[in-house]
């Protein structure tokens, strides 16, 4: 049910007035939309290239200029609701952000990506639009899996995951409670954080990539959701425990790929939240870490598809079991 269907049917049920929404408003066209867009975000990176001139040798006029540029952005993102106004306010807030942690961090003399990660979390916490909310904490992410240095990943994969499980599968007590908004943006970052810092673990991009400890602790959270749509589903016992033993065996099976056990939790959350976007994530999560452990496999191409056949078979094997009525 598209928009203009939503509004007809508030109309038809009393619950919409003439004066609140007319029946002949519709949304401007995605060309509009994307022309607006553009102009915005344009109109934006000049602004933004000019005051890093001006900020480039005085620090303190560029903390003042980002700080100036994200209060705007916030006022913006509150009360206007044109289109071009909202990429106007987004991009204000990305780049005014920007200027603002490397004027506050270059200023202190202490180029700390700790500090810069936490300065982003807490600027992301305060802006009112999922989209940049969303965008900010991805950055503080990227910057957290890029600046891990000797730390384990495994202590930046655990919190992360638990984050989204809690968000996730609790969402609707979120969103009672008026922290909806809030933690589904962080919620969201986090999933997206989490295949950057496996990517970074599996192609060794880090000094200590995450390896059993997240596997095992990923597992866990598998078995505890697949328990739950095993329960919601009300599949019966012997099928349960299928179910249960597959993901033991998958578990066992790619104890130095962590990505594998991630991608079918973020499907199975996408399960338990109904999410599209979840979805998609954990097809994205499979096809990258599948690939690459089936060809990082120190087998001869034989075996390996020999493996493919047995898997494939004992996959249709389960279908059928699973399925049985």
């Amino acid at each position: 049910m598209n928009l203009r269907q939503i509004v007809e049917t508030l109309h038809l049920e009393g619950d919409l007035e003439e004066s609140e929404i007319p029946r002949s408003a519709l949304p401007p066209a995605w060309y509009i939309r994307i022309l607006s867009g553009l102009g915005a975000w344009l109109a934006t990176l000049f602004l933004s290239f000019f005051w890093a001139i001006l900020a480039h040798s005085e620090h303190g006029l560029g903390v003042f200029l980002g700080g100036m540029q994200c209060f705007l952005a916030c006022l913006l993102a509150r009360q206007v609701r044109l289109e071009f106004f909202n990429q106007f306010a987004l991009s204000l807030w990305l780049t005014g952000s920007s200027l603002l942690i490397y004027s506050s961090l270059a200023a202190l003399s202490a180029q700390s990506e700790i500090n810069a990660c936490l300065f982003l979390l807490a600027l992301a916490a305060v802006y009112p639009e999922n989209l940049g909310r969303f965008l900010t904490a991805l950055a503080a992410g990227a910057l957290a899996v890029a600046s891990i240095g000797d730390m384990p990943m495994d202590l930046l994969v655990a919190p992360l995951a638990i984050l989204a499980g809690a968000h996730y599968v609790r969402q609707r007590n979120w969103w009672c409670g008026g922290w909806g908004r809030h933690s589904d943006s962080f919620a969201g970052a986090s999933v997206v954080t989490v295949l950057m810092a496996l990517c970074a673990s599996f192609w060794h991009w880090c000094r200590m990539p995450a390896g059993m400890g997240s596997t095992l602790l990923l597992t866990l959270g598998v078995l505890w959701l697949t328990t739950r749509v095993v329960a919601r589903l009300q599949v019966p016992m012997q099928q349960g425990l299928w179910a249960l033993v597959g993901v033991l065996a998958l578990g066992g099976l790619t104890l130095t790929t962590p990505g594998i056990m991630a991608g079918v939790g973020v499907l199975l959350l996408a399960c338990e939240a109904r999410s599209r976007w979840l979805l998609l994530l954990g097809w994205l999560y499979l096809l990258i870490f599948t690939s690459a452990f089936y060809y990082n496999l120190d087998l001869l191409l034989r075996t390996k598809s020999l493996i493919l056949v047995a898997m494939g078979a004992l996959l249709l094997g389960l279908r059928r079991e699973v399925l049985k009525p």
